[in-house]
């Protein structure tokens, strides 16, 4: 059974045009822009596999990627948003054989998985485990595309 302060908390998030502005993180649009950011400033991307009917995704986004220290650890990272309601998302879903929502990825510049989250995380569990995750992916070199000569 779902809280009276979850389900307000989702009806506004939902119907604030104030609130849904407040992404977390400016996520490009395009996945090839995605991957060119993350080769060219060497950060990893936090995939987010969602849609616009699922409850979780909306509370993950109000609640954990709305806080400050989401923001803080998204200033090294690049955050790629796949609605699975269209066809890209559906291929992302299907690529990263991710059935539930939402499902989020991070992948370091060369394409290898760091690690996954699947469903509604605590705040505190999420953010440790991505924090955790930032590190692993510094261990590997950026591309030698990244390198200027």
């Amino acid at each position: 059974m779902l809280s009276a302060s979850f389900v307000l908390a989702l009806f506004m998030r939902t119907t604030s045009p104030a609130l849904a502005a407040e992404s977390p993180a400016p996520s490009p649009v395009d996945w090839s822009v995605a991957s060119k950011r993350s080769r060219h400033e060497c950060h990893p991307i936090l995939i987010e596999l969602g849609a616009p009917w699922c409850a979780a995704c909306h509370a993950m986004d109000s609640g954990v990627l709305g806080s400050n220290d989401f923001k803080g650890l998204s200033r090294d990272l690049i955050v790629y948003r796949a609605d699975v309601d269209d066809e890209d998302g559906k291929s992302f879903q299907k690529r990263f054989l991710a059935p539930y929502l939402p499902t989020y990825i991070l992948i370091r510049p060369d394409g290898s998985e760091v690690g996954r989250m699947i469903g509604w995380q605590p705040d505190g569990r999420f953010l440790t485990r991505l924090s955790s995750w930032l590190k692993r992916s510094k261990e590997t070199p950026c591309p030698s595309s990244s390198s200027k000569t």
